[in-house]
Parts: structure tokens; C-alpha cells; sequence
């Protein structure tokens, strides 16, 4: 009976492990190929090496060829993924896969013997394994297949019968270090490629500049001038005011294909799911702002001075704007940082997005592209112009040509 017992319970685990493993990639529900599994697990009830043997192969190969080559690949690309906050994700991938070398290693020779590629019945199942279409979906897929893994090998390791000397209680602690790592470097990956929209003309609409004009009315004119990024900024009314303010312009970004960015507030950027926040030296600290937003907004930093960038980007903003480049009656107590910070700023920060603030006008933006800026943020030379959109439309003609001259060396005119 206890026999019996047994062999259901490896073949449920192992039905378990195989349907997730299956169900994590995009579009590989196979029914059939979990009840060939139940059957060849069913019928050899005492080889009880080989689903954690299975298992644990599965988890290093997929660890080191998908989530770690995978992250890699992008991060060649991404320059930010590497260079936000410590720890680095790859750095933890390997310990993970370390670790696992040292769990499985006082039974290595007997699960590698136990590996059964010849009759694997998915050797020749036509499924597609992999295929993923992004990077997010890869280390989403990967991470659950890890997970699963894991999982098959901590409940192998409990069984009384099982012959295996693998340390249960480790595997587990590994397993959660797999959700925690599944869930820093999901939100990363989503914040890169949405910060990387964080480029072009940035439209600060200022409550306080704005005088009585609608905001709504101002940033639907901005975008469809050409604006990518929109920031609410209301200093000076009350919170239920800046929330209804924030909902509406929230709604008409969304709708028009432009990035929301509230100004201060994390609670009301949470609230109306923003996809970003920006904060100044004076808020609160980056760290305690993402313990309040969810994982995919992200993060702008203001900065003054060079000292200001290299905590930023080590603190793992998403974007870094530099100000003020220029004199500015936006902002009476601004400290003006100037080009030359902005140029050493564009060294710091690698492919994180990089704005540039204060003073900007049509007269001066060539200058500040040409500096090193992805983005212009400006608040007086569009919401305050007779027209907004035509204003919008201009400053975006001439940041797009000044990027295009950049590009082929050009110099300006």
C-alpha cells in the first residue's frame, strides 16, 4: 500500500512539474503529452531518481542557456538592466545555479544516470519549447520552469523512501530566492522598455503656470503637437483636486499613446496607475517609492550636480533629468546645473533615458540635444505659447532634426 502510495505521489509531482513547465510557454497546452507523462511515471513506480534527476538538469540548463543568456543578451543592449542597483540579476542567477551544483552534488553521478533521453516522450512531442516573443516573456517562462523544478526536487527530497541525500529545506530557500529574483527582474525589464519612451518632447503641464486654462485642454494639444511624455505638476492645490486633475490627464494619455508622469505624489501615482513618477532631492527616497508603486511605473530623478546623477542611477532610476539647464522663472530657488553637467551626466548613465530641464526654448534646444539630452522637458515654451499645439509641433521638428544631424555628424546650423 505504501508502495502504492508512493508511486502516485511521484507521478503527481511530476504531472505537476511537467503541466507548469508546459503551460509557461506562450501557447503549449498539450492535455495529451501530461497523460503520456502520468503514464510513463505511473508504470515505473520505483525509479524514484529520475523525476528529480529530470528536474534538476532541467533547472541548471534552463537557468544558465535561458534566463541567464536570455537577460544577457538584452542587457548588451540595455546598458541599464547591468547597471542599476546591487545586487546585479545575472550575478544572482549564477549564485542560484551555483547553489544548486552544490545541493545536487552528493547525488550528481545518479541523477545524470538517471537522464533518459532516448524514450523521453518529449523527444519527438512537435512541441514548441521556447519562442518566447520578448524579453519579459522569456524570463517569466524560464522563471516558472525554475520554479517548478525546484519544487519537484524539494518534494523528492521529503520523501522517506526516496534514497535521495538532496537537502529538501535548501531547495526551498532557493525556490523563494527564484520568486523574489522572478518578480525584481520582470519589473526591470517592464521599466526599461517603458522608460525608453521617455524620449523627444516632455510636456511639464503646470498647474500654477497654467493659470486657469484646462489642463486636460493643454496636454491633449501638447500630444497632438507631438508630445511623448506628459508631467502633472500642481503644487498649490489641495490633494483630492491633484487626483481628479491626474485621473483625467491619466485617461487622455492613455487614450492618445503618451506616457503619464505625476510630479511628487507617489500615492496619487498609484492610484490612478500612472506609468511613471517623478521626484525631486527633497522627496522621498527612491527606495520608498517603489515599496508604493507597482513594479512596471517608473521612476525619474531629478538632479542638479554630477554627484546627484551617480546616486540616481545607482539607486536604480529610470530616468535621470538634469537641471536647470538654462535661467528659468518656472522655478524661483532652482540651481542652475548648465550643459557642462548635462555632458557629464550623458557618461554617467549609459542608455538610461536622459531629460533635460529648465529654460529650454525653441532658441536654445539644439544646443541641449547636442549636449547628450534623449528628452526636453519645458513648460513655458509650450503651455504658455498662443498655440500649443503648433508650439509643441515645432519644438518636436527641431529636437528630431538636431538627434538626425547628431546621428550622421553633422554639425549644427
Amino acid at each position: 500500500m505504501a508502495h502504492t502510495t508512493t508511486a502516485a505521489t511521484i507521478a503527481s509531482v511530476v504531472i505537476t512539474c511537467t503541466s507548469s513547465l508546459v503551460l509557461a510557454s506562450p501557447g503549449l497546452h498539450r492535455a495529451q503529452d501530461e497523460a503520456e507523462n502520468q503514464r510513463d511515471y505511473q508504470g515505473r513506480p520505483d525509479n524514484v531518481a529520475r523525476p528529480a534527476g529530470v528536474a534538476a538538469i532541467r533547472f541548471r540548463d534552463v537557468l544558465h542557456k535561458a534566463t541567464v543568456d536570455s537577460y544577457e543578451q538584452q542587457a548588451g543592449r540595455n546598458h541599464d538592466l547591468h547597471h542599476h542597483v546591487e545586487p546585479r540579476p545575472d550575478v544572482e542567477l549564477r549564485g542560484m545555479r551555483h547553489a544548486l551544483a552544490d545541493l545536487a552534488r552528493a547525488v550528481d553521478i545518479r541523477l545524470l544516470s538517471a537522464r533518459d533521453s532516448v524514450s523521453d516522450v518529449g523527444r519527438e512531442s512537435g512541441l514548441r519549447v521556447g519562442g518566447e516573443r520578448d524579453l519579459l516573456s522569456v524570463v517569466r517562462a524560464n522563471a516558472k520552469r525554475v520554479e517548478e523544478s525546484l519544487r519537484v526536487i524539494e518534494e523528492m527530497a521529503r520523501l522517506s523512501n526516496s534514497g535521495m541525500t538532496m537537502d529538501a529545506a535548501s531547495a526551498e530557500r532557493l525556490r523563494y530566492a527564484c520568486y523574489d529574483l522572478e518578480k525584481r527582474l520582470s519589473g526591470r525589464v517592464v521599466r526599461v522598455e517603458r522608460a525608453a519612451r521617455v524620449d523627444g518632447l516632455y510636456v511639464v503641464v503646470d498647474r500654477q503656470a497654467a493659470g486657469d486654462r484646462s489642463l486636460v485642454d493643454l496636454a491633449e494639444q501638447a500630444i497632438a503637437g507631438g508630445a511623448s511624455v506628459i508631467q502633472l505638476r500642481d503644487k498649490t492645490s489641495e490633494r483630492g483636486q491633484v487626483y481628479r486633475e491626474a485621473v483625467e490627464l491619466n485617461a487622455v494619455c492613455r487614450e492618445r499613446d503618451a506616457v503619464f508622469i505625476m510630479n511628487d505624489y507617489c500615492d496619487i501615482a498609484a492610484a490612478v496607475g500612472a506609468a511613471g513618477l517623478h521626484i525631486g532631492q527633497q522627496d522621498m527616497p527612491l527606495e520608498a517609492v517603489r515599496g508604493v508603486l507597482p513594479l512596471n511605473a517608473i521612476v525619474g530623478v531629478s538632479c542638479e550636480d554630477v554627484e546627484d546623477v551617480r546616486r540616481a542611477v545607482a539607486g536604480g532610476a529610470d530616468y535621470i533629468a538634469v537641471g536647470a539647464i538654462f535661467p528659468t522663472l518656472q522655478k524661483v530657488d532652482h540651481v542652475l546645473a548648465g550643459l557642462d553637467v548635462l555632458r557629464e551626466a550623458r557618461e554617467l548613465v549609459g542608455s538610461i533615458p536622459l531629460v533635460a530641464i529648465g529654460g529650454i526654448t525653441l532658441q536654445n534646444v539644439v544646443g541641449v540635444i547636442d549636449a547628450g539630452a534623449d528628452s526636453v522637458a519645458v513648460i513655458g515654451a509650450v503651455i504658455l505659447q498662443p498655440d500649443v499645439r503648433q508650439a509643441a509641433a515645432q519644438m518636436v521638428a527641431t529636437i528630431q532634426d538636431a538627434k538626425e544631424r547628431g546621428q550622421h555628424g553633422q554639425e549644427p546650423a
